[in-house]
C-alpha cells in the first residue's frame, strides 16, 4: 500500500469514527393521518364572573400556526432544558386541519438509534409575528404543548429500518391550546370536548390565581 492509499484509508476511518462517537437518531415529525384525539387546535373561551367559559375549538390550518419538535434524554419528567430540531412546521389546509407536516428530523446523539423523549409545542404566529414556540409565550400569545413521550429513533446505518413517525408514537397526544400556554391535553373517549372544557377552565383559573399571588 502507498503512502497515498494509506493516508485516503486513514481518513476513512477518522471521519467513519468521528460520524460513530456523534451518532444520530432519526424520526419522522408529522401527524398526516392521525385520528382527531391526535391532531392540535387553538382553543376559544371567554371569562365570566372570574372564571374561563369554553366556547369552541378549532382544527390549526395554514402558516399562520406552527409546531415544533423538542427531545431530550429518555426517562424525564420535565420539559425544562428540552432542545428543538429543525425547523418549524406548518399545518395542512382543508380537511387535513390538524396535522401538522415536518419531514425527517436527525437528532445527533451519543450512540445510535436510541430512545429519547419528545415534545410536540405549536402556537400562533399572532400579531407578534412569533416564529418560535418561546416568542409566543414571552408575547403572552396563543401557544401551547403537549405531553412528554418516549420513542425509539431510527439507527442511519440501518437502511432496512424505516423512521417512527412522531404522530403515531403510542404516548402521543393532540392538544387543545390557548393564551399564555394553557393547554388541555385530548384523550380518545367521546367526552372529548367537555374533559377539554373543563380542563381549560382549569388551567386558566390556576393561572389567574397565580398571577394576582
Amino acid at each position: 500500500m502507498n503512502a497515498r492509499n494509506a493516508s485516503l484509508l486513514l481518513g476513512s476511518f477518522l471521519v467513519l469514527s468521528a460520524l460513530n462517537a456523534q451518532a444520530n437518531g432519526i424520526v419522522r415529525f408529522d401527524n398526516l393521518g392521525a385520528a382527531p384525539e391526535r391532531r392540535i387546535y387553538r382553543g376559544e373561551w371567554v371569562w365570566e364572573n372570574d372564571r374561563a367559559v369554553f366556547i369552541s375549538w378549532t382544527a390549526c390550518t395554514g402558516a399562520v400556526y406552527r409546531a415544533a419538535l423538542y427531545w431530550g434524554p429518555a426517562g424525564i419528567t420535565h420539559d425544562t432544558g428540552m432542545i428543538q430540531v429543525g425547523n418549524s412546521a406548518f399545518f395542512v389546509t382543508g380537511s387535513g386541519a390538524g396535522w401538522f407536516l415536518g419531514g425527517s428530523r436527525t437528532i445527533t446523539t451519543t450512540e445510535a438509534g436510541p430512545a429519547l423523549s419528545f415534545q410536540v409545542r405549536a402556537w400562533e404566529v399572532g400579531l407578534a409575528n412569533a416564529q418560535t414556540w418561546d416568542q409566543a409565550i414571552q408575547t403572552h400569545g396563543i401557544a401551547g404543548k403537549g405531553p412528554i413521550f418516549e420513542l425509539q429513533t431510527k439507527d442511519p446505518a440501518n437502511v432496512l429500518e424505516v423512521p417512527p413517525t412522531i404522530g403515531q408514537a403510542a404516548g402521543f397526544r393532540g392538544f387543545i391550546f390557548g393564551a399564555d400556554g394553557v393547554t388541555a391535553i385530548l384523550v380518545p373517549e367521546p367526552s372529548t370536548i367537555a374533559l377539554c372544557s373543563i380542563g381549560l377552565a382549569a388551567l386558566s383559573l390556576f393561572r389567574t390565581t397565580r398571577i394576582r399571588k
